[in-house]
């Protein structure tokens, strides 16, 4: 039984979603896979619930300007250097009702919580982001962990 959301919802938690069907790879096209994602919203009563993607770092990750690195050991659910695209942020979001009835259904877990240091850290890599949208930046800003 999961513990109820209001006890684990806050700005870093981590969630897992085994069925994310937003993936942008052409060759996924209609499919669905598993994914971790950090929120950046304090409350799961807030509309929308912004989130950013985690993935294992993977040679072509490094292009990608813009990553926040997670070290492998430091969190549970990550077991690889895992990597956070900070340009995507406010570009992902989920209906708040819809996240709570999806947490309630179980489809999505909770799996743990980035600490204050790294939340920290992954909001001024945000803010520092030039492709990030300044509007975001400023409600992001607006609404401290």
């Amino acid at each position: 039984m999961q513990l109820p959301v209001e006890m684990v919802f806050r700005r870093g938690a981590i969630f897992f979603d085994p069925l994310y069907s937003e993936l942008d790879d052409p060759a996924l096209q209609g499919q669905t896979k598993g994914k971790f994602f950090v929120v950046l919203n304090n409350s799961p009563k807030d509309d929308p619930i912004v989130y950013l993607l985690a993935t294992s770092e993977k040679p072509k990750h490094a292009k990608l300007p813009y990553m926040f690195a997670l070290k492998p050991g430091k969190y549970e659910c990550f077991s690889k250097n895992t990597l956070v695209d900070v340009a995507q942020a406010g570009g992902d979001e989920l209906d708040g009702p819809m996240f709570i009835a999806l947490y309630q259904s179980q489809r999505l877990t909770w799996k743990g919580q980035l600490d204050d240091a790294d939340i920290e850290a992954l909001v001024q890599a945000i803010e520092a982001c030039p492709v990030v949208d300044a509007r975001f930046k400023k409600t992001l800003k607006a609404t401290p962990a």
